[in-house]
Order: structure tokens, then sequence, then C-alpha cells
């Protein structure tokens, strides 16, 4: 038993060294640093999609749980306290009184809530792009050139090319 526990101890105390250590990018020539970024860069489509649905699944994809914890967390307070505040206006009542300020708390409540469903997923997006800015300037040292010019030789002169970075 104690020979089990001892590998274990081992074996996390590896992994957790192995994980802390950086990895030196200035080794590797551009082509390789860009093969690099695209095999680490998320999809923020990806993102959206599973934000959408499963919940805090889209923050996940870049390792950020608890910011989804936080957000979806205050997302199902808002709502569970609205639905109750509407279950309690109806039991405060008569039959015959005037409805308008309980479908009124529902209708706020329904709306609010989605709309903070709405940016999460946003949000979620958002995130990834932090994700792979930060990645970008791990590996090249550099920030995300927003316009990009390229001169290529041709048989007759040169040629030029123009990139536009949207993100």
């Amino acid at each position: 038993m104690e020979k089990i526990l001892l590998l274990c101890l081992l074996s996390i105390s590896f992994s957790l060294t192995i994980h802390s250590q950086k990895f030196d990018y200035s080794m590797m020539s551009h082509s390789e640093k860009i093969l690099m970024y695209n095999s680490m860069k998320k999809s923020t489509a990806a993102a959206a999609f599973l934000e959408m649905f499963i919940p805090t699944v889209g923050y996940g994809h870049t390792d950020n749980w608890t910011r989804g914890f936080i957000v979806r967390g205050i997302q199902f307070l808002y709502t569970y306290g609205g639905i109750s505040s509407y279950m309690n206006c109806y039991d405060d009542h008569d039959y015959y009184n005037d409805w308008e300020d309980c479908d009124r708390k529902l209708i706020s409540t329904i709306t609010i809530s989605s709309l903070m469903s709405i940016f999460s997923i946003i949000d979620a997006g958002m995130q990834v792009s932090e994700y792979n800015n930060e990645k970008y300037m791990q590996i090249f040292g550099q920030r995300h050139p927003g316009l990009g010019f390229n001169l290529y030789p041709l048989q007759d002169g040169a040629g030029i090319s123009l990139t536009y970075s949207f993100n």
C-alpha cells in the first residue's frame, strides 16, 4: 500500500513539473511557429456552440471554467429569484384581482435571463479570442498583426499580398 501511495505521489509531482514548464519557441522557425499556433488555437464558433447547448462548456473550451460558473451561476440565481417572486405574487393575490404586476415580473425575468444567455455565448467566444491572442503572443513574442504585407518573387517582377485579421 505504501509503494502504491509513493508511486501516485511521484507521478503527480512529475506531471505537475512537466505541466508547469514553459516551452522555448525561440529555436523554432517561423513555419514551425505557425504550425504550432494553428494546432493550439481554438475555434470561437465551437466555443459559442458548446456554450449554447451545454452551459459553461464553452468557457471550458479555453480552461476558463471559473468564469463560466460565475456567469451561469448569476443567471441561475436571477432566474430562480424571478420565478419564485412570480409564484409568490400569485399566492398573495385573490383570483379576481389584477395580474399585470405578476405577468410583468415573469416577462422581465424571461427577458433578462435570455439576454444573460446571449451574453454568455458571446463572452465565451470573446474568451477564445483572448486565449488565441495569448497563445500567439507566447509563441511569436509579439501581438498578432492586424494588417500584413508580403512581397514574393514572380518571373516578371514582384508580387504583393495584403492580409487583414479580424481577430
